[in-house]
Parts: structure tokens; C-alpha cells; sequence
């Protein structure tokens, strides 16, 4: 039970200050290397960042459609979930 548990904790990539069309690239990268080392669930800390631009959401997205085994029934989820903060200030 305990392989279990550790093979489907998350894994957490923390993202730069800015996302955009310059760096956009390398967070996909990240993200994917991550999900190609065999995680299931990864979390997307963006603490820190503080300006994603259209660019930037779009790698978001498309980072976190990619094809994924079903998660066991522990109560992870078994497709993706997105949640967007408010822009405004």
C-alpha cells in the first residue's frame, strides 16, 4: 500500500516570476520532463509568478492535457483539474 501512495504523490514544478512567450517554451519543458519521469500528478506552483501572459496560459493548458493513466480510487483525481485566479486587482 505504501508503493501506492508514493507513486501517485505529487510532484510539484515551481514556475518562474513571469510566463510568457520567451520562457514559454522552458516551462513546457519542465512540466513535461516531469510527467515523462512518471509522474501522474503535478502541481503547478505559481507563487511566485506574478505575469502569465496568453502564451503562458496556453502552455498551462496544454502541458496539463496530456494523457495520463486513471489515478487509483484514493481519491486523486483521474483527469486534470484548472483553476484561474481573478486578474484583477
Amino acid at each position: 500500500m505504501r508503493d501506492q501512495s508514493v507513486r501517485w504523490a505529487p510532484a510539484i514544478v515551481v514556475l518562474p516570476g513571469e510566463i510568457d512567450v520567451s520562457n514559454a517554451q522552458w516551462v513546457f519543458d519542465q512540466l513535461s520532463s516531469v510527467f515523462a519521469a512518471g509522474a501522474t500528478v503535478v502541481v503547478a506552483d505559481l507563487t511566485a509568478t506574478v505575469f502569465c501572459d496568453s502564451t503562458g496560459l496556453s502552455t498551462l493548458l496544454r502541458s496539463s492535457a496530456r494523457p495520463r493513466p486513471t489515478a487509483p480510487s484514493s481519491g486523486w483525481p483521474s483527469r486534470p483539474a484548472a483553476r484561474c485566479s481573478a486578474c484583477s486587482t
